[in-house]
């Protein structure tokens, strides 16, 4: 992760990405890494996760398990997709629907649009419904 979050300026326009690490998410990372370069704007990727799946362990070592293969998961599409060091990025990982924690980085963050790819409206038409009422921003769904 090449530039931690609390460096960029608040000011700072962002392209917000949603990638759930499948094939395409993937390539809507790539549509996004080529926006924020064309328009010379950071680029927050963000990865959403809840802790759902029964287990006979710990909440926390469930957390903390699913961080690390994430974080693995990133530093490969870091060397692949991020390598540009003119590129500004961060990645963040977060605890929840990913309708809520999109809506919170816009209630935060200046983002100038979401990149999504369109895969994850056939995964959950409700969040995806949902997430497009609360939008005030445009969405490039990426096929």
């Amino acid at each position: 992760m090449k530039t931690p979050t609390d460096a960029i300026p608040l000011t700072s326009n962002r392209i917000l990405c949603a990638i759930d690490f499948s094939e395409s998410s993937l390539h809507a990372l790539r549509w996004a890494v080529s926006l924020a370069r064309q328009f010379d704007e950071h680029l927050t990727i963000l990865y959403t996760y809840r802790l759902i799946k029964p287990t006979h362990g710990h909440a926390l070592e469930m957390k903390r398990k699913i961080e690390e293969d994430s974080l693995q998961h990133f530093k490969l599409l870091e060397k692949e997709y991020l390598a540009d060091p003119l590129l500004s990025y961060d990645f963040q990982m977060e605890i929840g629907f990913m309708a809520d924690r999109i809506t919170d980085q816009l209630r935060h963050n200046h983002i100038s649009f979401l990149v999504m790819d369109k895969s994850m409206h056939v995964v959950n038409k409700e969040m995806f419904d949902d997430l497009v009422g609360r939008l005030s921003i445009p969405l490039v769904l990426v096929p």
